[in-house]
């Protein structure tokens, strides 16, 4: 399970990467919603 859940993180932090200005919304978002978020991944 913590594998998984690294490699979610890790593919959205590649996400974020490939995009040039991460969005604050989507940064805030990530940060109050982490669970959901990487089970949408």
């Amino acid at each position: 399970m913590p594998q998984k859940r690294q490699k979610n993180i890790a593919i959205f932090n590649n996400r974020l990467m490939n995009n040039p200005i991460p969005h604050p919304l989507i940064m805030r978002h990530f940060l109050s919603q982490k669970p959901s978020i990487l089970k949408n991944l």
